[in-house]
């Protein structure tokens, strides 16, 4: 018969754990240490507002290791509900792509090949450039910098970009929570 001797949550609450990492970060080595003096007095509000998901959390970091920009805190904490997870989830994933680049149209573009591509393997950036349009003056740098601000959402290594949370994907696949109508 199985029998479980050790409950997690009985023991220890997930919002201790996001609490520890969320400290973590704010160390002066942390990748959230240049602005821990900002971040500082809004601890609590951020874990609230992370639904105890550690992708919420994850993603909130990345999303600010990017540039650091103070104000995208508080857009976030301003828009986030504090009562649903994944409405929480997308509010972030929103900021995090509508902070990629004013060209929303190229944006879209890029999402949406690698989103076609992450169910099978990583996207090559060189795909991307050789997929699109050339849209704009400076294409092969344009692309570049809106794939390096939605890091929150995707990752880049060796074998290519794919999105770094399966919750991406049910975002972007749900007409209504991306708010994208086309």
């Amino acid at each position: 018969a199985l029998r479980v001797d050790y409950d997690l949550f009985k023991y220890r609450d997930t919002l201790d754990d996001i609490r520890t990492l969320h400290d973590y970060e704010l160390r002066p080595e942390g990748r959230l240490g240049g602005i821990a003096w900002y971040i500082g007095y809004r601890k609590e509000s951020l874990i609230k507002k992370s639904q105890a998901l550690f992708i919420w959390l994850e993603t909130m970091i990345k999303f600010l290791e990017v540039d650091s920009d103070t104000d995208k805190i508080d857009k976030v904490l301003a828009q986030t509900s504090s009562s649903d997870a994944e409405a929480s989830l997308d509010v972030l994933y929103k900021n995090v792509i509508e902070s990629a680049s004013k060209n929303k149209k190229l944006v879209r573009m890029i999402i949406g090949f690698i989103l076609a591509s992450s169910q099978t393997e990583p996207l090559h950036p060189r795909a991307i450039h050789a997929l699109l349009p050339h849209l704009m003056g400076d294409f092969l740098h344009s692309v570049e910098t809106i794939l390096a601000h939605m890091s929150a959402i995707f990752v880049s290594d060796s074998r290519g970009i794919t999105v770094s949370h399966t919750s991406v994907l049910d975002f972007a696949a749900d007409k209504e929570r991306c708010g994208e109508s086309n």
